[in-house]
C-alpha cells in the first residue's frame, strides 16, 4: 500500500474509534457468522486477528479459549480501544501493522479477519503475507465484501464501490492456497432513516458513498433521502444489503 494511503487510512479509523461500535451493524452481523464458522477450532491455539478494530469480533474469539490472541490493526486509535477493552486478558497481545505487507510476528495456528481484507490494495499480496505467518498446516479464515454489496444504493443512485465477484474471489485465493472453501453470505441492516444510514456509512469508513453525497446540492440530497425511503423501507425501517463471503483456507 502507498505510504500516504496507509497513513490516511490509519488516521480515518483512529478518528472513528470511539464511535465505531455504535454504527458497525454489518461488522457485528458478519462477526457472529464468522465466529460460528470458527467454533470449536481455536481452543489452545495461537491466533492472529487482522484488522481487529474496536474488538467486537475479538470478544467472540476469546470465548473459544485460544492460548494466545494477537490483535493487529493499522490504527493506533483502534488498538487503544482494544487495550482498554482487554486489559484483564493477559492472553491478548497487540501489533500495530499493515497486514498486507508488514511483519506480523511469529507463526500462527490460525489467522482470522472480519471485514478487513477489502481495504487491501492487493488482496493477493495480503494473502501471500498471511501465508508467510502461518504454521505448517495452519488455517486462514476471513470475511470480506463481494460485488453487489450496498445493492440498493448502487441501483438507486449509481454510487458503487468495486468489489470482486464470487468467481473472482475464488481465482484470487486459489493463486495462494491449495485448499479453499468459500460460502457467500449477506446481512440486511436496518436504520431509523436515510440520514442515519449515511452517517453509519461514513462512521465505518465507507467514504466512497458518504463523500459522493457531500457534493450533492441540498435539494438533490433531500430527493435522494425521500425517494430511497419510499423504495427501501419495511416494518423495521430503512434497509441496506451487505453482501459478502466467508473464506476458509488451509495451508
Amino acid at each position: 500500500m502507498d505510504p500516504k494511503e496507509r497513513t490516511k487510512r490509519a488516521q480515518l479509523f483512529s478518528k472513528a474509534a470511539q464511535t465505531y461500535d455504535q454504527y458497525a451493524k454489518p461488522q457485528r452481523c458478519f462477526a457472529k457468522i464468522l465466529a460460528g464458522v470458527l467454533k470449536g477450532h481455536l481452543e489452545g491455539k495461537r491466533v492472529l486477528e487482522v484488522g481487529c478494530g474496536t474488538g467486537y469480533f475479538s470478544e467472540l474469539l476469546l470465548k473459544e479459549h485460544p492460548a494466545e490472541l494477537v490483535l493487529c490493526d493499522i490504527s493506533d486509535g483502534m488498538l487503544e480501544v482494544c487495550r482498554k477493552r482487554f486489559k484483564n486478558h493477559p492472553e491478548v497481545k497487540f501489533i500495530k501493522a499493515d497486514a498486507e505487507c508488514d511483519y506480523l510476528g511469529e507463526r500462527y495456528d490460525f489467522i482470522v479477519s472480519n471485514l478487513a481484507f477489502q481495504w487491501f490494495s492487493s488482496m493477493e499480496d495480503g494473502l501471500i503475507n498471511m501465508r508467510r505467518h502461518l504454521k505448517l498446516s495452519g488455517d486462514l479464515c476471513f470475511s470480506t465484501f463481494l460485488k453487489g454489496n450496498l445493492r440498493e444504493i448502487s441501483e438507486f443512485a449509481g454510487i458503487g464501490i468495486s468489489y470482486p465477484s464470487y468467481l473472482e474471489m475464488i481465482d484470487i485465493v486459489e493463486k495462494v492456497f491449495f485448499s479453499v472453501h468459500l460460502d457467500p453470505g449477506r446481512c440486511v441492516c436496518h436504520y431509523p432513516n436515510v440520514q442515519a444510514m449515511l452517517r453509519a456509512l461514513k462512521a465505518t469508513g465507507v467514504t466512497a458513498v458518504s463523500n459522493s453525497t457531500l457534493h450533492w446540492t441540498k435539494d438533490r440530497l433531500n430527493i435522494f433521502k425521500e425517494e430511497y425511503a419510499k423504495q427501501y423501507t419495511d416494518e423495521q425501517g430503512v434497509y441496506l444489503t451487505w453482501k459478502g463471503v466467508f473464506v476458509y483456507l488451509h495451508d
